[in-house]
């Protein structure tokens, strides 16, 4: 058959191929896919459009996408990570409704960089034999999936081509219609549609809407319906012994003719001729995959090359436990200072050395307690009854102001290093970050205090603390912008601890 039933282990909702590829035939999966070529150049067929891979690129393949893989005339080594939509739509309720694209123009930006160190991070767990390993994948592939919502789901058509397009970056709005829209077309292409139904359902004039689908994907709305139902018939006309006439009716073509003059433009040749082109995937034959799975020596051997770096971290014998912390800052929390807040008391009095330092910074602040566990705390500046906006809510919100604290517990502390990720829902908007780290393996330099002068205006707590954390010798800064959710990584040595400081950025 056409479509490829993807099966997962029990306790592993992702699965990961390392292998040399021989030929990958036509076909398509529910779920989404990505394939991160290691070494070597392999030829990539996605619906229409025909790809050389070279070592290095990384490409997703979009649920319902038709693809192949072939060997050029070199070896190749290639990743795939399918991801099980249905578990990790929990998290990303949207991924299945979701377009990625990450061919770009110039591929050398942190976000290829960061998408590339997550995949070789998967693949270096997924030869550990450790009982943990399993949960270390999944967080990762919870941050893959925020690096890919945030920075790879603006596109435009280019010479033939979807690429990605940054400079749409900075229209959240935009990147959230179109999603609107493109799911709206690819359930009902079959059908005929209309401009003007589309403006209706998205309140928008014809004119607008018109500019704003030009704009995004570089097609007029007629050609990305008619894009769409050619697409869309490239299973029937090799899933099936469908005629071309009853095919062209099945997917929404007034007449066969127009199906054959869009079908010739995207894909270069007749329905007829195309399906001429692979007589042996008519009539619903199974796939036959032909690749040579890597063994762990050469897995690790193609990451080193890649990656010495994770290499080295992984190849060690104490590597780090990953934790998965997933808060919620819509949700009403405590509404405890953090000083009142009972298991504090607890923690702070487990938290040794240099770390205690953070302790005494957050508390500082009198923030309410939003979400707490054993290896942290999470509190929100809560004013001017924020109750139930969020905290991408506006000014007059509590997301304007969050602090993290992560320590070590003792568990942690006997593997040497530990890793987070932490992701916070309901966070909206640009942030500065601030992020102070204490090692438990030598003391804090704790920052040296100032007065205010009379008759100056006193700073405010946060204020306050920004300045000690600005003068801490360990103070990293960046900025992040977030759509409903923000993702991050923290490692923390032996007894240490790390304080991230998000305040949002005043809108312009």
């Amino acid at each position: 058959m056409l479509k490829e039933k993807i099966r997962y282990a029990d306790h592993l909702p992702v699965n990961v191929i390392v292998a040399e590829m021989s030929e990958y035939p036509i076909h398509f999966h529910e779920d989404p896919e990505l394939v991160y070529l290691l070494s070597g150049s392999m030829t990539l067929r996605n619906g229409y459009y025909t790809y050389t891979m070279r070592a290095g690129d990384v490409f997703v393949m979009n649920d319902r996408e038709i693809h192949s893989f072939y060997r050029t005339d070199e070896s190749n080594i290639a990743m795939i990570l399918q991801i099980d939509a249905e578990y990790f739509s929990g998290f990303c309720p949207d991924l299945k409704n979701s377009f990625f694209v990450t061919d770009m123009d110039d591929p050398d930006v942190p976000e290829m960089d960061a998408l590339k160190t997550i995949l070789s991070r998967v693949i270096m767990e997924s030869l550990s034999a450790d009982a943990d390993a399993s949960e270390r994948i999944i967080g990762h592939t919870y941050g893959l999936l925020s690096l890919l919502m945030e920075e790879f789901q603006y596109f435009s058509m280019e010479n033939g081509r979807f690429v990605n397009v940054t400079k749409n970056k900075t229209n959240k709005i935009l990147a959230g219609r179109m999603n609107r829209i493109q799911d709206y077309l690819y359930d009902n292409y079959n059908k005929r549609l209309t401009l003007g139904e589309i403006a209706d359902r998205e309140h928008l004039s014809v004119c607008y809407l018109s500019h704003v689908i030009k704009a995004a994907t570089g097609l007029s709305f007629k050609e990305f319906l008619n894009f769409i139902r050619v697409e869309e018939s490239e299973r029937h006309l090799l899933g099936t012994e469908m005629k071309v006439a009853d095919i062209s009716d099945a997917v929404g073509f007034s007449a066969t003719r127009y199906y054959v003059k869009y079908f010739t433009k995207w894909f270069g040749t007749s329905p007829a001729e195309y399906r001429e082109k692979h007589p042996g995937h008519v009539g619903g034959r199974e796939v036959s995959a032909t690749y040579r799975k890597l063994d762990a020596r050469e897995i690790a051997d193609a990451v080193k090359i890649k990656f010495s770096d994770i290499y080295r971290e992984y190849a060690s014998d104490a590597r780090p436990p990953a934790t998965v912390i997933s808060a919620d800052l819509r949700s009403d929390g405590t509404n405890l200072p953090l000083r009142d807040f009972p298991p504090y008391r607890m923690f702070r009095g487990s938290v040794r050395g240099a770390a205690s330092l953070l302790c005494d910074m957050l508390e500082g602040l009198d923030e309410t307690v939003a979400d707490a566990g054993a290896h942290h705390l999470i509190t929100v500046r809560r004013r001017g009854g924020a109750k139930g906006k969020g905290a991408g809510g506006g000014g007059e919100g509590y997301g304007d102001g969050v602090s993290v604290l992560i320590r070590n517990t003792e568990e942690s502390v006997a593997c040497g290093r530990a890793e987070y990720l932490v992701r916070l829902a309901g966070c909206s908007g640009t942030y500065d970050i601030r992020r102070i780290a204490c090692s438990g393996t030598g003391a804090a330099v704790s920052p040296r205090e100032t007065r205010t002068p009379d008759g100056e205006r006193q700073r405010s707590e946060r204020e306050e603390l920004r300045r000690r954390v600005d003068a801490f010798p360990t103070v990293t800064r960046a900025r992040m912008t977030a759509v409903d959710s923000l993702t991050f990584r923290v490692t923390i040595e032996g007894f240490g601890g790390e304080l991230i400081l998000m305040d949002r950025c005043a809108q312009i």
